[in-house]
């Protein structure tokens, strides 16, 4: 393909641009184009997430100039597991979603993933902060507003979402981070953060601030869970007492698999497209809407499957 190839101008709302005789890597190289030429944010919706590692191989090759894609991934478990999703899965999936709004690159993302129900803008809003050295803090009552956020308390933390707290001494492995922080208290006030390596525990370098994202895609505060235990009543027949994950949110509990029950933690959920930029294009390469058939028919398989069983309905 002629790479001084002219795209005009981008499609309007709602309108839309089809290009044929797309073969191989050619769309991952159209989209390289349409990012340099129509200057809007690119949402790539791909089969599977085999296509999203091959398009950031890809990437690299056509637009070793543009800015790495943000990736939206799939949680990587099956409809309706018991298992929470994988804390790094879930890491990346956040920062994700709370980078999209602002973000003018690519973003790509399995179609699986697009398809799941997500939490509303407003519950990163209410979860995510920044920690400065200087701030001032109480101590248990941090701890306590990382808890309802979703992160586990560990006697050494090594994967996002813990934390671990050793009198005057935090550490935290904030989700979407690369490496977790070591938060230096001297009474209320934060003396010190610095990265560290999670495998030998040795400090890194000195940082001013942190953000913080929820580690989990549902609240797990105690008005969450009354809020889900009320919604979970209405919507499922029966003595609720038999299913264990009402009874876990009973104890005070973050459910394992709550995010299947996802939009019962919340009066309205969201999707993807509702985290991205208005003036964003989302591109759709060949063999989507197989994928979409094979995505329905699994889901649909594994439902029937699952339906009567009473502990997790």
């Amino acid at each position: 393909m002629d790479r001084s190839l002219s795209l005009g101008t981008p499609p309007r709302a709602g309108a839309a641009r089809v290009f044929s005789q797309i073969y191989g890597a050619a769309d991952s190289w159209l989209a390289a184009q349409m990012t340099r030429q129509w200057q809007r944010p690119l949402l790539v919706l791909l089969p599977n997430a085999r296509d999203v590692e091959e398009w950031q191989r890809e990437w690299r090759f056509f637009a070793p100039d543009l800015p790495a894609p943000l990736v939206f991934p799939d949680r990587e478990t099956l409809p309706y597991d018991r298992l929470a999703p994988p804390a790094d899965a879930t890491a990346t999936r956040l920062a994700t979603l709370a980078t999209l709004p602002e973000w003018r690159g690519v973003c790509l993302a399995p179609l699986s993933a697009v398809l799941q129900r997500l939490p509303p803008r407003s519950f990163l809003d209410q979860h995510a902060f920044v920690l400065a050295v200087g701030d001032h803090l109480s101590p248990e009552g941090f701890r306590q507003r990382l808890i309802d956020a979703g992160y586990r308390n560990v006697s050494e933390v090594s994967e996002a979402g813990e934390l671990a707290w050793r009198g005057g001494i935090i550490d935290l492995f904030p989700s979407g981070s690369p490496l977790p922080y070591r938060i230096e208290l001297f009474d209320r006030v934060v003396e010190s953060i610095r990265a560290f390596d999670p495998e030998t525990q040795r400090t890194l370098q000195k940082v001013e601030r942190v953000s913080l994202l929820p580690a989990r895609e549902v609240p797990v505060d105690a008005a969450a869970l009354q809020e889900f235990r009320s919604r979970f009543r209405a919507r499922f027949s029966g003595d609720p007492q038999r299913a264990e994950i009402y009874r876990a949110a009973s104890r005070g509990q973050a459910p394992q698999g709550a995010e299947h029950y996802l939009p019962l933690f919340f009066t309205e959920s969201s999707h993807l497209l509702m985290h991205f930029p208005v003036d964003g294009v989302v591109l759709l390469p060949p063999g989507l809407e197989a994928s979409a058939r094979h995505v329905r028919q699994d889901w649909q398989e594994r439902y029937e499957e699952r339906r009567h069983d009473t502990v997790y309905p």
